[in-house]
């Protein structure tokens, strides 16, 4: 799949998710560009950890929309999100190839978002 160069990779819009009567995520907008390279920065708390974990599939989030490539998409599982070239690396997995290196890590997730469809 051809991907616009206007259209986001990914789009996430006003996602949502709450854990009991606590919001992690409010409304959260995120919009990643064919090759841009995005980072998560923010205090403990701040919802990063949520932000990824719904964009790879692995947390269902309240409300919101994400699309892929300008297509609505809905992840149940890591496994959708895989389909559509979307993988999380944890910090502590065993299955990182690059041990410990937190260089190897942010390029394995760039690739992942940035990677076009066609490869």
């Amino acid at each position: 799949m051809q991907n616009d160069a206007a259209t986001p990779r990914v789009r996430m819009q006003n996602i949502t998710k709450s854990y009991g009567a606590v919001q992690s995520l409010r409304g959260v907008d995120l919009h990643v560009m064919p090759g841009e390279v995005l980072g998560l920065v923010g205090d403990n708390g701040a919802g990063k950890s949520t932000v990824s974990k719904v964009l790879s599939g692995a947390v269902i989030p309240d409300s919101g929309s994400i699309e892929i490539d300008g297509k609505p998409v809905q992840f149940s599982d890591p496994g959708d999100a895989r389909g559509h070239r979307i993988e999380m690396v944890y910090q502590a997995s065993a299955a990182n190839p690059c041990g410990a290196s937190a260089a190897c890590r942010c390029s394995i997730i760039a690739r992942c978002i940035t990677m076009p469809a066609t490869c």
